[in-house]
C-alpha cells in the first residue's frame, strides 16, 4: 500500500494521547448511601448476571481510537498498488473523409470515439493514454501519456472528422516511437478499412459496409460562348445506374438530367454542355440515398464572374478598352461620362453614396475629382496632377516626329510579368504627357521618360499610367495590344485564389491584396478563420467539403467595402470509396513485458468505511447484548 500524502499519518499520534488521557483521568470510588442501599441489596436477587461496568469505558476509548485512525488514513490518501496490472495505451484514430459515413444516425468517426472511450473506462487506474489523430494534412498527437481518464475522454470527444485524405506514414512513425520505448504498450488503430491483422496492433474496423455514391474531380471549359462542365461519378457498389443532375447559377431545378452506368472501381465520366455568354456557378449532383451526403454534389464557381472583375470606364471614347477588357476577362464593364462621375463624387463629399464596388477604374483622358479607394486604377492621358495618384503633371510633349517607345528591359519579377509576350516593334506615338513619378515599374519608355508604367497610389491600390492617348498611337492595331492588356489586367486583378476546384486537405493560398484590412474565411460548417492580412499570401487548409466564402474588407468604418468570393472543396475519390493509402499498419519489434502499476485508491477508502461501519455495528451489538449503563 502506498500513500499519496504520508504526512497525514502523523494524525495517528493522537491515539497514544487518547490512551494517556484515559490512564491519567480522575478516579472515583462508588459508595453506598442510605437512599440507595435497598437497591444495592436487591441486585443480589436479580436473575441476570451482574455486568462489568468497566467495559463501557473501554468501548468508548476504542471508538475514539478508530475515529482518529480513520481520519488520519483518509487524509494520507491510501492507495493499493498492483505491479504490472495497468498498461500504456496508444490509440491511432483515423479521421479521414470516409470516417464521416453515417449509419443509424452515427458516423464511423463517432463509433470509433465510443470504442476508445470504452477501452479507457474499462482500463485499470494508473494506465497511460496517448491519442494520435490521423487527419487533415498532418498527423498530430492530441494527448500523450495522459493519466486522468476523464481528461483523456474529454479531449477525445473534442476531435472531429477532417474529411481529408489521410497518409498513414506519419502515424506509423509516431506509434513506432512509443512502442520502441515500451514493448508492452497496447496499440489500437481505429479505422474503416480492412487492414491485415498484426500482433503488435489491434485493428478496430468501424465500417459497417455502408454504400456510397460520389461526385469527384469537377472541372469546366468555358470558351467560344459555351460551357462544358464535367465530373466523375464513383460508387462503392460494383455496378448500377444513377441519375445525375446539372444545376446552373444556383437554379432550384436541374437544367439537365442524365443517367449514367457506374463502375465503383473505374468511375463514370459525365459532362454537360450549354451555350452561354457568361455564368456564375454550376452544380453537378446525384440523386442517391447513401451514407455520405457530403459528396453527393460538387459546385464550381466562375472566378471571372467575381465582383472583383467588374470595371468602370470613365471616358467619352471607350471603344478600344471596353472591347479588350470584356473579351479578355469576361468582366462586367460599365461606362460613365466625366461629368457624371465627378458629380457623383462631389455628392459623396456632402454625404451621398460614393462610387464604389468596382475592381478596376479606368480614366481615359479624364481628370477624376477624387480617386476611388477600393480598386485598381488606370490613368490614360490625364493632363493634370491627380491627388493621391503619386504622379505630377509636368506638361505635354508634342513631338514633330513620330516617337517609337522602347520596351523596358527591367529584370524585376513585376517587370517581366508586365512585358511578357511583347515584342515592342512598330509601336508609334504621336504625342505624350511628361509626368514626375518615383517608385514605378516601366513598361515602355522614351529617352528614360516613362510612357507606360505601373505603380501603387497613395491608397495602396495598383495603378497603371498611360502617358499618351490610345487615339494618338497605333498600339490598338498591333499584335502586342491584346497581350499587353492581358498583362495589365492580370496586374490590376490579382487573383485572390489560383483555381476554382479543390479537394479536401489541399492548402488554399490566398493572395492578399495590399490594401486589404481584413480577410475572413467561412467554412461550410460556419467555422471562421482570419488569415493574416498584409502578407503577400496566406495559406489555409480546406478540410471540409462544400462552399467556402472568402470576404475581403477594404477601408475602415463607414467607408469600408467588403467583397466576397466563393469556392468549393470536394472529397477525394479515395475517401469516397474508402480506399486505403497503405496495405498494412504494423509496428516493428517483438512485444514484451513491462506493465505499469495499477492503483486502487477508491477501493481502499471503501474498505476503511466498511471497517468503521462494522465496528459501529459491533458496539451497538455489545450495548444491546449486555445493556451497558
Amino acid at each position: 500500500m502506498n500513500f499519496a500524502y504520508p504526512l497525514g499519518l502523523l494524525g495517528l499520534l493522537g491515539i497514544p494521547v487518547l490512551i494517556a488521557i484515559y490512564i491519567i483521568k480522575n478516579k472515583y470510588t462508588e459508595q453506598t448511601v442510605a437512599s440507595t442501599y435497598i437497591w444495592t441489596v436487591s441486585e443480589k436477587f436479580l436473575k441476570n448476571k451482574k455486568k462489568i461496568p468497566k467495559i463501557a469505558g473501554i468501548i468508548s476509548l476504542i471508538v475514539e481510537i478508530l475515529i482518529v485512525a480513520t481520519i488520519s488514513i483518509l487524509i494520507s490518501g491510501p492507495k493499493l498498488v498492483f505491479p504490472n496490472a495497468a498498461k500504456e495505451y496508444c490509440f491511432i484514430l483515423d479521421a479521414s473523409g470516409s470516417m464521416g459515413a453515417m449509419s443509424d444516425g452515427k458516423s464511423r468517426f463517432d463509433i470509433g470515439k465510443e470504442k476508445i472511450s470504452e477501452i479507457i473506462d474499462n482500463s485499470a487506474k494508473g494506465s497511460l493514454y496517448t491519442l494520435v489523430y490521423l487527419g487533415d494534412t498532418e498527423t498530430s498527437v492530441v494527448f500523450e501519456h495522459e493519466e486522468n481518464k476523464e481528461d483523456a475522454i474529454s479531449a477525445l470527444m473534442d476531435t472531429e472528422v477532417s474529411f481529408s485524405a489521410a497518409d498513414n506514414a506519419d502515424a506509423i512513425k509516431i506509434a513506432q516511437g512509443y512502442f520502441s520505448k515500451n514493448r508492452a504498450m497496447a496499440a489500437y488503430f481505429i479505422t474503416d478499412s480492412d487492414y491485415p491483422k498484426h500482433d503488435n496492433v489491434e485493428i478496430v474496423n468501424v465500417s459497417r459496409g455502408e454504400k456510397n455514391y460520389s461526385v469527384n474531380s469537377p472541372t469546366y471549359v468555358f470558351e467560344d460562348g459555351a460551357l462544358t462542365a464535367s465530373a466523375t461519378i464513383f460508387s462503392t457498389e460494383n455496378s448500377g445506374e444513377i441519375t445525375v443532375e446539372f444545376f446552373l447559377n444556383g437554379e432550384p431545378a436541374p437544367t439537365e438530367t442524365k443517367v449514367v452506368s457506374l463502375d465503383g472501381n473505374k468511375g463514370a465520366a459525365v459532362s454537360f454542355t450549354k451555350e452561354l455568354s457568361t455564368f456564375q456557378s454550376f452544380r453537378i449532383s446525384i440523386k442517391a440515398n447513401d451514407s455520405m451526403p457530403t459528396d453527393d454534389s460538387a459546385v464550381i464557381y466562375n472566378l471571372h464572374s467575381s465582383e472583383s472583375y467588374s470595371t468602370l470606364i470613365v471616358s467619352n471614347t471607350p471603344f478600344f478598352l471596353r472591347t479588350a477588357i470584356e473579351v479578355i476577362t469576361y468582366s462586367k464593364v460599365t461606362v460613365m461620362s466625366e461629368k457624371e462621375y465627378n458629380e457623383r463624387m462631389d455628392k459623396a463629399t456632402l454625404g451621398g453614396a460614393p462610387i464604389s464596388g468596382y475592381g478596376l477604374y479606368v480614366f481615359d483622358g479624364v481628370v477624376p475629382r477624387a480617386l476611388p479607394k477600393d480598386g485598381s486604377v488606370w490613368l490614360l492621358n490625364v493632363a493634370s496632377t491627380v491627388d493621391g495618384a503619386g504622379i505630377s503633371f509636368q506638361g505635354d510633349v508634342d513631338s514633330k516626329e513620330i516617337i517609337f517607345p522602347s520596351l523596358s528591359d527591367g529584370s524585376s519579377t513585376l517587370s517581366e510579368k508586365l512585358t511578357a509576350g511583347l515584342n515592342g516593334r512598330d509601336f508609334a506615338v504621336y504625342k505624350f504627357i511628361k509626368y514626375g513619378v518615383s517608385g514605378f515599374t516601366p513598361i515602355y519608355e522614351h529617352n528614360k521618360q516613362p510612357l507606360l508604367f505601373a505603380n501603387e497610389n497613395e491608397y495602396g491600390n495598383r495603378q497603371v499610367v498611360f502617358a499618351f492617348s490610345l487615339h494618338d498611337s497605333n498600339l490598338p492595331l498591333l499584335e502586342d495590344f491584346i497581350p499587353l492588356i492581358q498583362n495589365l489586367l492580370s496586374y490590376s486583378f490579382p487573383k485572390l485564389v489560383d483555381k476554382v476546384n479543390y479537394e479536401c486537405g489541399e492548402k488554399l493560398q490566398v493572395n492578399v491584396p495590399a490594401n486589404a484590412n481584413e480577410i475572413k474565411i467561412v467554412s461550410p460548417t460556419g467555422k471562421v478563420e482570419y488569415p493574416t492580412s498584409g502578407a503577400a499570401a496566406s495559406e489555409f487548409v480546406l478540410n471540409e467539403p462544400g462552399t467556402y466564402k472568402i470576404s475581403v474588407t477594404f477601408g475602415d468604418g463607414a467607408d469600408s467595402l467588403v467583397r466576397e468570393h466563393l469556392l468549393s472543396a470536394t472529397l477525394t475519390s479515395g475517401e469516397s470509396l474508402g480506399e486505403t493509402t497503405y496495405t498494412s499498419f504494423a509496428l516493428q519489434g517483438k512485444a514484451g513485458e513491462g506493465g505499469l502499476d495499477a492503483i486502487y485508491d477508491d477501493v481502499i477508502v471503501l474498505v476503511i468505511l466498511l471497517a468503521v461501519i462494522f465496528s459501529a455495528d459491533w458496539m451497538v451489538y455489545c450495548y444491546d447484548k449486555y445493556q451497558l449503563r
